[in-house]
């Protein structure tokens, strides 16, 4: 779901790409507006967005203000719901067919041996296979897990903003809603936005509408209410 400024909840960051044949172009991110979920930003001029988000566009936010938004909405970041437990992990384990009818073997082989006063050799043999399979793919798909986690650690990009005007590098994850973002080439757009500078800018939103080819945007232009999320070009 987008960062909804009604609540401190996360939010994630948008698959869309700039075309390398693009030039630093600037954006607003997220708005503290309490009713943004209500706001269609895209039939907004630059004007009235910059009002609703109570930023400045050549210098941005004070720290200050950037601190007290972060404490009020949160991370711009993916919401961690936490990997598997082990438990969960484990018990994946036993889902297989082949396990389970392994299982039904060896208790089927425990009740013949119990009847006929044998020791359960085959069912034993069996359930340590399974036990085996079972003990593999848990560590495997443990080490999975952490790797996943390791990787969402390291994947946080880098983005480019004006605060108290001046340029700083910072993580996506710490974007807040007014922030000033400036786009480069081949660099990720890190929040939801609003165009409000842009020269020649081209956007790759496959993963995010399916279209293959770069979709060009601008930034004066405000678009009608229903406008539909892969249209907006603003």
């Amino acid at each position: 779901m987008i960062f909804n400024c009604l609540f401190a909840v996360p939010s994630y960051s948008s698959p869309s790409h700039s075309n390398p044949d693009s030039v630093p172009n600037h954006v607003p991110s997220h708005v503290p507006n309490q009713q943004t979920t209500s706001i269609d930003w895209h039939s907004l001029s630059i004007t009235d967005t910059t009002a609703q988000l109570d930023s400045h566009l050549e210098v941005g936010l004070p720290q200050a203000e950037v601190e007290e938004r972060s404490r009020l909405y949160g991370a711009n970041e993916l919401e961690d719901r936490g990997g598997r437990s082990t438990w969960d992990i484990l018990s994946d384990q036993f889902k297989d067919i082949m396990l389970l009818m392994l299982i039904a073997v060896a208790i089927v082989s425990a009740i013949l041996d119990a009847r006929n006063g044998h020791f359960p050799k085959d069912a034993i043999a069996i359930l340590i296979i399974v036990g085996i399979n079972a003990l593999l793919g848990y560590l495997q798909e443990s080490r999975a897990e952490k790797s996943l986690a390791a990787l969402k650690r390291m994947s946080s990009p880098q983005v480019r903003v004006i605060r108290d005007g001046h340029m700083a590098d910072v993580a996506s994850s710490s974007l807040v809603p007014g922030d000033i973002i400036l786009l480069e080439a081949g660099v990720q757009v890190a929040a939801d936005a609003r165009l409000v500078e842009v020269a020649n800018l081209q956007i790759q939103e496959a993963a995010l509408t399916g279209e293959a080819e770069a979709v060009s945007k601008v930034a004066e232009e405000t678009l009608p209410l229903d406008t539909v999320l892969g249209d907006r070009i603003n």
